[in-house]
């Protein structure tokens, strides 16, 4: 298990890219960007396998598709992009998350994250709930911090959120809608929750230092 004095590993890139031509004007190009973590063999084993998984969804599932359009559509190129961000990768924590973009054409355009915070020691994936001490109203004080970013944004640019916004919020997914970074906890919510798609993915930076009375750990 490699790992250094303050508890960070090395971070490499792999990738799986192709080009599916169908014919000579129509085809899929995609890129699919995931880590490898020296010496964590069940990490990177993880997203090695999600990264191969996706392609063979590409050429089981959006391959046919454009077979079965490209008798009515011309020139037709369909991409799908997926890139990781290291965000915290220290005192035995790594956190990381991946944002994939769709441009399918008429069939489909989106965009969507997904997140993990691993402890090293035994490559397991965390919930948030780890970090905060038991019995402490964590989950009530991160949601009202975005509720509070919420209210704030909302008041500049009214109706970039949906109406129920708030009750929308608090069903926050605390096992896959956040990531660690340098500064604070990051509590994202995916694109149509609690926005319309014109909002991406609406993220919000909650400080450690704001929210040290509830951490059972120092990060």
């Amino acid at each position: 298990m490699a790992m250094s004095a303050n508890g960070s590993v090395i971070v490499e890139g792999r990738e799986k890219a192709g080009v599916l031509e169908i014919g000579a004007d129509c085809r899929i190009e995609y890129s699919l960007s995931y880590p490898y973590i020296a010496g964590h063999g069940g990490i990177s084993d993880f997203y090695a396998r999600s990264a191969s998984a996706y392609e063979r969804t590409i050429r089981g599932k959006y391959l046919p598709l454009l077979r079965r359009r490209e008798r009515y559509i011309d020139n037709e190129m369909l991409t799908v992009s997926a890139g990781y961000t290291v965000m915290y990768n220290q005192k035995g924590l790594l956190s990381v998350f991946i944002d994939t973009y769709e441009d399918m054409g008429m069939l489909k355009r989106s965009l969507s994250r997904s997140s993990q915070t691993w402890r090293l020691r035994d490559g397991k994936v965390i919930p948030a709930d780890v970090f905060f001490k038991k019995g402490s109203d964590w989950r009530g004080q991160l949601t009202g911090r975005v509720a509070e970013s919420i209210s704030s944004e909302s008041g500049a640019n009214p109706g970039s959120y949906y109406f129920d916004w708030l009750s929308r919020c608090r069903k926050w997914d605390s096992m896959r809608g956040y990531y660690l970074s340098d500064d604070g906890m990051v509590i994202y919510y995916q694109p149509g929750v609690i926005a319309g798609a014109n909002m991406a993915i609406p993220s919000f930076l909650v400080p450690y230092n704001g929210i040290s009375h509830l951490l059972a750990v120092q990060l």
